[in-house]
């Protein structure tokens, strides 16, 4: 809605069980890059009415439905997302068993992460903090 994709999508056409082609108003080049953000992946059609009919569309954000390489395992507020491996995943089994999303607010909490090696990738790191992580 913020990117104004609902505006620019003409329809969408199943080709396939695993492919959709999005038809547009017009040429957009950003188009495709826009679905790379975490929160802009493709919800089941029917699981979305079933919240907006019952008056509960908010509740994706926190009880999302989906059929990618990882489930839904736990979520606290403003502190962790827990993932695990979707065992019956299409695309084959994930190198990776589990994924842990640490929310971490403060940029220096998040620098001390990443040099006591708790966590793998962060946010945009600040100037000053890229010094600091240089020899690690």
């Amino acid at each position: 809605q913020n990117l104004g994709l609902a505006k620019l999508i003409d329809g969408i056409d199943k080709l396939d069980d695993h492919t959709v082609r999005f038809r547009l108003k017009q040429p957009n080049v950003t188009f495709v890059a826009n679905f790379a953000f975490a929160w802009a992946g493709i919800h089941s059609a029917e699981y979305a009415a079933q919240l907006l009919k019952n008056g509960r569309a908010s509740q994706i954000n926190v009880q999302p439905v989906g059929a990618g390489p990882y489930q839904f395992k736990s979520y606290a507020k403003d502190d962790v997302l827990r993932m695990t491996a979707h065992p019956d995943y299409w695309g084959g089994r994930q190198a990776t068993p589990t994924l842990v999303f640490s929310i971490s607010r403060e940029p220096n909490v998040r620098v001390q992460k990443i040099a006591a090696g708790e966590c793998h990738v962060t946010a945009p790191l600040r100037d000053v903090d890229v010094g600091t992580l240089a020899g690690n």
